[in-house]
């Protein structure tokens, strides 16, 4: 009897470790903090697009909760998310843009205007001094900022309708 047990110990232990690992694979990781979360949007003076309002975080933030997209003409994730970010704007979310280092003058404009605007205001940063201040990691980024202009939530990378029925309405909602 004992070497029969002696036999199936390292089945046992290899079969335990695979059960634990896939409990870990199954449950997954928890969504780690976003460091930027609680604190103030920046205040960055943001230069404007020829013929659209101009966001200007310098200037103030606007009143109740919204999204700020962060977005550029050369960013193909960017331009797949667009007409959600016009889905969005159809619906009435206060939505805001920030250009991200254009690579050529104009670029930016040209984007807006062959593909529609969903921003209520977007200003643009050439130098990526205001990605700086967000931590942005490459685009596109979403943040939600409260009333007070603190950001409540953030995304890196594109939006899916599963991102902001899960993640972008919930936190707009606790915004309000």
């Amino acid at each position: 009897m004992s070497t029969r047990l002696i036999a199936f110990t390292p089945l046992a232990i290899l079969l335990a470790v695979i059960l634990a690992f896939l409990s870990l694979l199954v449950r997954g990781e928890p969504e780690a903090r976003d460091p930027m979360a609680g604190k103030p949007f920046p205040q960055v003076e943001l230069a404007a697009l020829t013929g659209y309002d101009r966001f200007n975080p310098a200037e103030g933030l606007p009143e109740g909760p919204a999204l700020v997209n962060i977005w550029a003409s050369w960013c193909t994730p960017c331009l797949a998310e667009h007409p959600l970010l016009m889905a969005l704007a159809e619906e009435g979310v206060p939505l805001y843009g920030i250009d991200y280092k254009e690579r050529e003058p104009g670029a930016g404009e040209a984007f807006l205007q062959r593909h529609g605007s969903p921003f209520a205001a977007v200003g643009a940063d050439p130098e990526g001094r205001m990605g700086l201040e967000l931590g942005v990691t490459g685009v596109p980024e979403t943040f939600v900022i409260d009333s007070n202009g603190v950001i409540i939530a953030r995304h890196a990378g594109p939006l899916t309708g599963d991102i902001i029925e899960n993640k972008l309405r919930p936190a707009l909602d606790s915004a309000l």
